[in-house]
């Protein structure tokens, strides 16, 4: 999915109630989207169903996604 620019999905991880995460790189910064069950952003999630951050400046990758049983 790259409809609100996630440009390149590196890992995923499934909550517990169904929702999935997506972590990747947004414009150089580490991004991660959150989709409801259904398939679509979940837009409780930063507002728009995308969090991103420039961690260090330059371009960062993610590698990796991981969510607690909790759903944090």
């Amino acid at each position: 999915y790259n409809g609100s620019g996630l440009v390149r999905p590196a890992a995923t991880a499934v909550l517990a109630d169904g929702r999935v995460l997506l972590a990747g790189t947004q414009g150089g910064n580490l991004a991660v989207q959150r989709f409801v069950a259904a398939g679509g952003l979940d837009t409780a999630w930063g507002g728009t169903g995308t969090v991103s951050t420039d961690v260090s400046g330059g371009t960062e990758n993610a590698t990796a996604v991981y969510a607690y049983p909790d759903g944090r």
